[in-house]
């Protein structure tokens, strides 16, 4: 399996005026490609990947 990561709901990278504790949502799209069912059996599967916020 493979994940592309796709549209954020913001641009990749954005600038906040949101005051703390006010929070801002952001959201990832992406695609999921699975191969053929002997390589990614039925199962649950789970995985992460990791986004990087820089705080100024």
């Amino acid at each position: 399996m493979t994940m592309k990561i796709g549209d954020f709901s913001t641009t990749e990278t954005f600038v906040t005026t949101a005051t703390p504790p006010t929070r801002n949502l952001v959201r990832v799209g992406g695609i999921l490609t699975v191969g053929s069912p002997p390589s990614n059996p039925v199962g649950a599967y789970s995985g992460t990947f990791n986004l990087t916020f820089i705080q100024e």
